[in-house]
């Protein structure tokens, strides 16, 4: 006959699960990572343009400009995105009145990082091509990913307009 090993014959006391605290944390994370607290911002899921013709056609008003001048601020998904008055050198799609237009860069809130953690694409001293769509009355560029690209004439020329 063998020997009962250690703690046979032992009873141990069952411990009786808490129910409330699993789904509590569980909705308490779910908020932080939606956005849904106090002070919370929203994070969107941002389309995906990869052609300059998506772009394009995505867009409401495309321009050629040759320089931006930051110009404050405009309030968007609950950070403050930089302003900029873009001067216009071309309209390929859409109106502007007059030589120039208040553009802003969208930034991406939900980055962890920065607002613009690749750089702000309007904050360039080279000639871009912007593709803006319109917010609240305010022009913003398409996502914080795909709202400019260089100018270069074989890319106005590729685009359908």
């Amino acid at each position: 006959m063998n020997a009962p090993g250690p703690g046979a014959g032992v009873r141990r006391p069952h411990r009786r699960r808490s129910r409330g605290a699993g789904p509590v944390l569980g909705v308490l994370a779910l908020c932080a990572l939606s956005g849904c607290g106090p002070g919370s911002i929203s994070c969107p899921s941002w389309a995906g343009f990869p052609t300059p013709q998506e772009k394009y056609d995505a867009a409401d008003l495309v321009v050629v400009a040759s320089s931006s001048t930051r110009d404050g601020t405009a309030p968007v998904f609950g950070v403050d995105a930089h302003a900029y008055e873009v001067r216009v050198d071309e309209i390929l799609k859409g109106e502007v009145d007059g030589g120039s237009v208040r553009v802003s860069s969208m930034p991406d809130a939900c980055s962890g990082t920065a607002e613009y953690p690749d750089g702000d694409p309007l904050d360039t001293s080279g000639p871009l091509l912007v593709f803006a769509t319109r917010q609240d009355g305010e022009w913003f560029t398409l996502t914080p990913f795909d709202g400019t690209l260089p100018f270069t004439r074989e890319a106005v020329d590729a685009l359908a307009g």
